[in-house]
């Protein structure tokens, strides 16, 4: 499957609370390549995609952080004028419905990445490999762009 992982982080709405968790990331040599921050009354979820997700899911929890990996997509398109738009069209012609995005330019194209939680994750990857505009990005891959 062509997913990457995503921690989301349960961060409490008060000064300190995300300088914690950049902080242990930092300490650690986990880079955050990607952020979302959405925000209630008393807490907000912190979305990240970060060089070793694996590693900050053990550090995160060994300070007994509320985290999770969620299996998302990284796509990659034209950084212009309609690149998104394809991309969603794309998607919603194929019948799957996206949750939630947060996008950031690649550092060494002229293309854009947006991570998306998508419904049917099998039925998106299809749809988007099949699309001339637009590409779902492995794990390893993302890195070096």
């Amino acid at each position: 499957m062509t997913t990457i992982k995503q921690l989301s982080v349960f961060v409490q709405n008060q000064p300190g609370a995300l300088a914690a968790v950049t902080d242990l990331l930092a300490k650690k040599n986990i880079d955050i390549r990607a952020l979302s921050l959405a925000e209630s009354a008393d807490y907000g979820i912190l979305r990240m995609i970060v060089t070793d997700p694996d590693t900050a899911l053990e550090a995160l929890q060994s300070e007994n952080c509320l985290v999770k990996l969620t299996p998302v997509l990284a796509v990659v398109m034209d950084d212009a004028p309609g690149g998104m738009n394809a991309t969603v069209k794309c998607l919603s012609d194929a019948g799957v419905s996206i949750e939630y995005a947060y996008a950031f330019i690649l550092r060494k194209t002229d293309r854009a990445c947006v991570i998306m939680r998508v419904n049917d994750l099998d039925k998106a990857i299809a749809a988007l490999n099949a699309a001339d505009t637009v590409g779902v990005l492995k794990e390893d891959e993302l890195w070096g762009l």
